[in-house]
């Protein structure tokens, strides 16, 4: 396998909306989220999540799992990939 096979692997088994939602207050706009972007002053709600990625309308920052994760971590893909594999391995 890849490691792009294995981060597309790795972010389909993580719940985005629940990743986001551990540091963004999120509302509900069928059939994605809504919530402030952390990457700039958002006053807008800008920040859209959906299944499997997210995106700010006003920045421009997106991406899926990892990347949301590599961003708020301030950490390469990998690295953040490697987190998000340790926390998935510890919840089992």
């Amino acid at each position: 396998m890849s490691l792009k096979e294995s981060l597309h692997t790795l972010s389909d088994r993580i719940s985005l909306k629940d990743l986001v939602g551990e540091s963004v207050a999120l509302e509900a706009e069928p059939p994605i989220m809504r919530g402030r972007c952390p990457f700039h002053p958002d006053v807008s709600r800008a920040l859209y999540v959906g299944a499997r990625h997210f995106h700010c309308f006003s920045c421009g920052m997106g991406g899926d799992a990892v990347d949301w994760a590599a961003l708020r971590m301030g950490v390469s893909r990998f690295e953040a990939a490697a987190q998000l594999r340790r926390a998935l391995e510890g919840s089992s």
